[in-house]
């Protein structure tokens, strides 16, 4: 509702948010930085929230150590260039790319995706492409409530 009268906006610039599952934030100290390998960088914090959640429940814990438990959300695909300094700071080493899957019918999206991939690599990160079946749901997080799993394509 920011085009409206008092209406709210997300800030300028508009924040990221940082999803960790629920079961990890019981040991966190806050105001310690979350340092991470990997990272899922992806479209909005509600879907980081419940993707992070349901990944315990759908992988071993050994596949978790390999690809991560932490989301960083993005406000929109636009807003990928404010995660790079955040992955650098939290200690990320991988990222895992998961826009939602209309990245292959909007080009809007797609081409931040490609921008995205293309600064990862200049910037020396490792990435993966994470990819569904958009008939499967547009976000990851529809992926993973319908006890899915997304495939997971290294990059560079």
């Amino acid at each position: 509702s920011s085009n409206k009268t008092n209406g709210t906006g997300s800030g300028n610039p508009a924040p990221l948010h940082i999803a960790v599952p629920t079961s990890q934030l019981v040991n966190w100290e806050p105001g310690t930085l979350h340092k991470i390998k990997t990272a899922w960088l992806g479209e909005g914090p509600i879907k980081g929230d419940i993707a992070v959640d349901c990944m315990e429940k759908l992988y071993d814990p050994l596949e978790l150590e390999d690809i991560g438990t932490t989301f960083v959300s993005l406000p929109g695909v636009g807003a990928w260039r404010l995660a790079i300094p955040v992955l650098k700071e939290m200690g990320v080493d991988t990222v895992n790319l998961c826009f939602d899957a209309d990245a292959v019918s909007n080009p809007h999206v797609r081409q931040h995706l490609l921008e995205c991939a293309k600064q990862l690599k200049v910037e020396r990160f490792s990435a993966n492409l994470i990819i569904w079946n958009a008939e499967e749901g547009k976000g990851i997080d529809d992926i993973f409530l319908s006890n899915r799993l997304p495939h997971i394509k290294r990059m560079f």
